[in-house]
């Protein structure tokens, strides 16, 4: 949708004037070779704008601008014309599509890479759920986007408690965070010695991990989602924010 704004822009600046100036009766003939090449160019790289915008009409026409820039025999008044039956119906075409605007702030929650995972190769089960919340968020629907980030915090509470090599945390039960968070701090507890093995190598790396976890905890005051509680998107910021700190922090070790 932005790509064919663009193009109506690439329009007022490269064929509208060039092609008003040309329509001279001087140039009437077969544009300059040059000239062609150069409005081939311009065609070729907008109709992925086009593509991308999802306006079918706009590109049939496109072709046959494209066809008579192709044509030798094709007068710069042809060319006048398929750009201005161009131009009509991609406005006409943008008016049935309903555009919507995210501001800047909310701009970082549609990167590809929102918690930098990918980049890092952790935690993949969670790409998608990461990217869903993301546009969730960015969209104003932080009850979706609490929901999203709930299936993340799954993917980093089963790789934290499948370190502390507990029975009791069997992923296929699906243990919630309330119990990995009692059980990690049990475990910090323990005299070191008789902590897990992974535990044991790096103490403050886990209980940095339980502080993070806990932090998630209170930004989402409520664990159990109930169909009563809706997340403003503020909510869901203060969510988001918590689960991205945690899930960067078990990607340093977990994952």
């Amino acid at each position: 949708m932005v790509g064919a704004k663009m193009l109506l822009e690439a329009f007022e600046k490269e064929f509208e004037i060039p092609l008003v100036r040309f329509a001279d009766p001087q140039f009437l003939g077969s544009p300059p070779e040059e000239m062609r090449a150069s409005f081939k160019t311009i065609l070729t790289r907008d109709r992925a704008h086009l593509a991308n915008a999802g306006l079918r009409i706009s590109i049939k026409s496109l072709d046959r601008f494209l066809a008579a820039i192709e044509n030798p025999d094709a007068a710069m008044s042809e060319w006048v014309d398929k750009a201005d039956e161009l131009h009509r119906i991609i406005q006409d075409e943008l008016e049935d599509i309903e555009l919507w605007q995210v501001s800047q702030a909310q701009l970082k929650y549609l990167d590809t890479d929102p918690f930098g995972l990918i980049e890092q190769n952790k935690f993949a089960s969670a790409w998608r759920d990461i990217e869903g919340a993301g546009r969730c968020v960015a969209f104003d629907c932080g009850t979706a986007c609490v929901f999203h980030l709930m299936r993340v915090m799954e993917v980093g509470l089963r790789a934290l408690g499948s370190s502390l090599n507990n029975p009791d945390l069997d992923p296929k039960r699906n243990p919630t965070w309330e119990t990995i968070l009692r059980k990690s701090d049990d475990e910090l507890r323990k005299p070191l010695k008789d902590r897990s093995p992974e535990w044991r190598s790096d103490d403050g790396f886990f209980s940095t991990a339980t502080a993070n976890l806990r932090a998630v905890k209170d930004a989402w005051r409520n664990p159990t989602l109930h169909v009563e509680r809706d997340y403003t998107p503020s909510d869901a910021e203060d969510v988001w924010t918590a689960v991205r700190a945690f899930m960067r922090y078990l990607a340093k070790k977990l994952g």
